[in-house]
């Protein structure tokens, strides 16, 4: 990753700069400035701070705030790789073995989930649920990240803007857009159910619906379900 100097080498599309991002690379597409433009034309080269009205008129909401937290040098240093896995962007043998031990234990955590998924019962609520078998295979495939949705579009190496198109608020994961999108948001508080989905103890979408699942009977849990398969058809209609 790329460390903001005097930025007169990153490029703003092609280069890994941003500390937060995905893949630290900026995912709006270029509009009013050239393809190639460097990241010293959203800096005021003289005070040494961000054009923040560029900034806000050319990225998404979440990455603009993310470049104008950056914090800038005041002296004229050329710009330098930073390791991404350390506090100070410094690589260590340290960092480089927490990140593969990190990395095998996500690994391991994923293979024993979805080992032990059928046999401990959390599938099965599901596939009981009274819902059509397209509904519950979408659920399914929401609960493991599985969905097309922009992230996982350009995981697989296609270029697009990860931004939610609805809100600009965030990435767009299926936690965001089933639970967090303000359509989403909307759309369960005047559903049956009257959730309020922005005001959740669960981190993602799958620990969300299996949670649900689990207090309801098999008629409710179709609802949700249904309900689940129908936000997805509003939202890629």
């Amino acid at each position: 990753m790329e460390g903001v100097g005097n930025s007169t080498r990153i490029k703003i599309w092609s280069d890994k700069w941003l500390p937060k991002s995905h893949n630290h690379l900026v995912h709006s597409p270029p509009q009013d400035l050239p393809a190639e433009a460097n990241v010293s034309v959203l800096i005021d080269q003289v005070n040494r701070v961000w054009r923040v009205q560029t900034i806000r008129q050319t990225f998404s909401h979440a990455q603009a705030e993310e470049i104008i937290s950056i914090p800038l040098s005041h002296t004229e240093m050329q710009d330098e790789l930073m390791w991404g896995c350390s506090k100070d962007g410094s690589f260590t043998v340290k960092s480089a073995t927490s990140l593969a031990r990190n990395i095998e234990e996500i690994k391991r955590q994923e293979h024993k989930a979805s080992c032990s998924g059928e046999s401990n019962g959390r599938w099965a609520r599901l596939w009981k649920a009274l819902a059509t078998p397209r509904a519950k295979t979408l659920c399914w495939s929401a609960c493991r990240d599985a969905l097309p949705t922009y992230v996982n579009l350009y995981k697989r190496g296609i270029e697009i803007d990860v931004i939610c198109p609805v809100c600009g608020g965030d990435y767009e994961t299926p936690t965001h857009i089933l639970l967090d999108c303000d359509f989403a948001t909307d759309f369960w508080g005047k559903s049956p159910f009257r959730l309020c989905t922005s005001n959740r103890r669960q981190r993602n979408f799958g620990a969300w619906c299996h949670d649900m699942l689990s207090v309801l009977n098999d008629d409710q849990s179709g609802l949700l379900v249904t309900l689940i398969w129908g936000l997805w058809g509003l939202r890629n209609r």
